[in-house]
């Protein structure tokens, strides 16, 4: 049997429809993993955002009676639009100094794993407010 004017044989077209499929299942792995990275980095910024808000607010004080009396420990939770958060602080003396260091620590379960954040500032107790030096 000979060729026809210009055809393709059916193992050609075969071979074609193998490729394409292959590029096909490539293009959607590499989705559903851009897909998972963006998540993780969307619950990542949200885990920032929130850091950088209970700093503010353990460091807000005007005066350093206020500041004095916090609990040198804590946690809470925190429900965001990305994951559930679980927020914890430790307030540490900075030997040789007359600072206090605030660790803040974020933590959270997203599709991708575990997730961890940590936040770590010096604060001076004459002006909390004015005073935080962020050491991350």
């Amino acid at each position: 049997m000979g060729r026809g004017a210009g055809g393709y044989s059916l193992i050609e077209a075969l071979v074609a429809l193998a490729i394409l499929g292959l590029g096909l299942a490539g293009a959607a792995g590499l989705q559903a993993q851009l897909l998972r990275h963006a998540a993780e980095t969307r619950a990542l910024t949200e885990a920032r955002g929130l850091a950088d808000g209970l700093v503010a607010e353990l460091t807000g004080f005007p005066d350093h009676r206020t500041w004095r009396r916090l609990p040198l420990n804590g946690a809470r939770s925190h429900h965001g639009l990305h994951a559930r958060y679980r927020l914890s602080w430790q307030w540490q003396p900075e030997p040789g100094l007359d600072l206090r260091r605030l660790t803040v620590r974020v933590d959270w379960q997203s599709a991708g794993g575990p997730g961890h954040y940590r936040l770590t500032t010096l604060v001076a107790p004459a002006e909390p407010a004015r005073a935080a030096l962020r050491l991350d």
